[in-house]
């Protein structure tokens, strides 16, 4: 009795005479009538589906917001959570922000920190309070390059006001725009359904940012400043961001 052999790795069947037929339709044109050969259809990527995090039960070490971008000019930018021990990073980032900028962020001249400051701004929990922070390189080992948070309001908690400030040497490179679409991820995916933002009216470079982010945003004019109102909620129901909890 002859024992069959397995065949090696390089064999090939032979095509069925169906199979040539449909492989010589697809690969000659003239075997159509003329027309062009049949192109597969696949469906595009589907967006990522953000978990929900709690930051009370995650695991230690654990943060979502850690990850990679790539700027427009090619730039990698290193994104994570900002910490309560994120002293030497926090000053760092008001070093690189111009009196303009400082003015633009604060309201008002800004030529240092008061210590309550920092400690207010390094009151991060994850869920009261959360800040995103961007360093330069792939591995985050470079300069401080921006800072995004949201802040939850004390009456409501669904509802939350955002800042934003991006270095002065990161400007007008795209950064914002990663690090404003990354704190609306994060606020919706902590049940937050109402962001708001307050810039000076000057400020034009934060309307177009949010216009491109969230276009259908509201806007109210308060004298000097101006609020833009962006509906999480509605956001998950035109398709815009995940409904929370809706992680695999």
């Amino acid at each position: 009795m002859t024992v069959p052999t397995r065949p090696p790795a390089s064999f090939v069947p032979r095509p069925s005479p169906q199979t040539r037929e449909q492989s010589y339709d697809l690969r000659h044109p003239e075997a159509r009538g003329g027309l062009p050969p049949r192109r597969s259809w696949r469906a595009p990527c589907a967006p990522p589906r953000v978990a929900p995090w709690d930051p009370w039960n995650a695991p230690e070490g654990a943060d979502p917001e850690r990850a990679r971008q790539q700027l427009r000019d090619g730039t990698w930018i290193r994104l994570r959570s900002l910490r309560r021990d994120d002293r030497a990073a926090l000053l760092e980032w008001f070093d690189g922000l111009s009196a303009q900028s400082r003015r633009l962020r604060f309201f008002g001249p800004k030529p240092a920190l008061a210590p309550y400051e920092i400690d207010r701004l390094l009151d991060v929990d994850g869920n009261r309070q959360h800040a995103i922070l961007a360093t330069e390189g792939v591995r985050g080992t470079g300069r401080v390059a921006g800072i995004v948070r949201f802040v939850r309001d004390a009456k409501d908690p669904r509802h939350a006001e955002i800042a934003i400030g991006v270095v002065d040497d990161f400007q007008s490179r795209g950064l914002g725009l990663v690090l404003l679409d990354r704190i609306l991820t994060a606020a919706q995916c902590r049940g937050i359904e109402l962001v708001i933002g307050e810039a000076l009216y000057e400020n034009r470079r934060v309307g177009r940012l949010v216009r491109r982010v969230a276009p259908d945003a509201r806007r109210r004019s308060l004298g000097i400043t101006q609020q833009h109102v962006i509906d999480l909620a509605r956001r998950v129901e035109l398709g815009l961001l995940e409904p929370a909890g809706s992680g695999d």
